[in-house]
């Protein structure tokens, strides 16, 4: 199995949450049921079911798929056209830094002309427009994106980890962690004894 792992919470059913009601729905229909109507299943079956209801349920896959089939059928899925779906995301991430620009106030000329919602909707079209030309490059995108989380979130861990075992060598070597000085000649504003 994967080194993915459940969170620390316990997990508590929500009444009339859409999502929960879709999992619970398709894990009953797909899995073996046993007396009283109870899951009797492998895990794997259980998790499959469930990422099926979610992968089904989420409007993010759903939508965009829909919006690249209209594109499809509109504009053809030459290579110029794959090209153009790619380059709209730059195009939006091109407008989300001119709102984060207007919100900051950083052009002399036009002041605060954006909100920090502003921000976040230009950003939300940079998700809604990579995940459109994710459809022309993959034939599972929820998967390729979940597999990238996970991959990230690893990295994070990892990167967390070497860095407090090189602050805790540098100390056990009686070096500043932050300019790597031996204690008695570090000047650190921020050392850690200071």
């Amino acid at each position: 199995m994967s080194d993915i792992t459940a969170p620390d919470r316990p997990a508590a059913w929500i009444d009339g949450d859409p999502l929960m009601e879709a999992i619970a729905l398709a894990v009953y229909e797909r899995c073996t049921t046993g007396d009283g109507g109870i899951v009797h299943d492998d895990p794997r079956n259980i998790a499959a079911a469930a990422a099926l209801a979610i992968e089904t349920t989420t409007s993010l896959w759903p939508v965009t798929a829909q919006i690249a089939a209209t594109l499809d059928q509109a504009n053809g899925t030459s290579e110029h056209e794959r090209a153009m779906r790619l380059l709209k995301v730059s195009e939006e991430a091109g407008e989300a830094a001119a709102a984060y620009i207007g919100m900051t106030g950083q052009n002399p000329r036009k002041g605060t002309t954006h909100t920090a919602r502003d921000v976040a909707d230009e950003l939300c079209d940079v998700i809604i427009a990579a995940a459109v030309a994710l459809h022309d490059f993959t034939t599972a995108p929820p998967a390729v994106l979940e597999a990238k989380l996970h991959a990230a979130a690893r990295r994070l861990d990892t990167a967390a980890q070497r860095d407090a075992k090189r602050f805790a060598a540098l100390l056990t070597e009686g070096r500043c962690p932050n300019c790597r000085w031996l204690d008695y000649q570090c000047n650190c504003a921020d050392h850690p004894d200071a």
